[in-house]
């Protein structure tokens, strides 16, 4: 094997040997993240109700309370 292909084929199984794994490990993350989203979604409907509860109750403006929530999604 000439010193060409060595290169090509070290640089391919490296590759190999890590893309593979950090794609695998990937592609399970997004997929639980996708299990999740709607809980996500639940979750900032009820955070924008008691939001506007809130702002009702202790006489927010809209920018106060906007704050609030963006802070409470995050």
């Amino acid at each position: 094997m000439d010193w060409t292909t060595s290169i090509i084929a070290a640089t391919l199984g490296i590759r190999l040997l890590v893309g593979l794994p950090l794609a695998v490990f990937q592609q399970k993350s997004m997929a639980k993240l996708e299990n999740l989203q709607p809980q996500f979604k639940q979750l900032a409907t009820d955070l924008g109700r008691e939001t506007s509860i809130a702002e009702k109750i202790y006489n927010w403006n809209e920018r106060k309370a906007r704050s609030a929530f963006k802070a409470s999604v995050r």
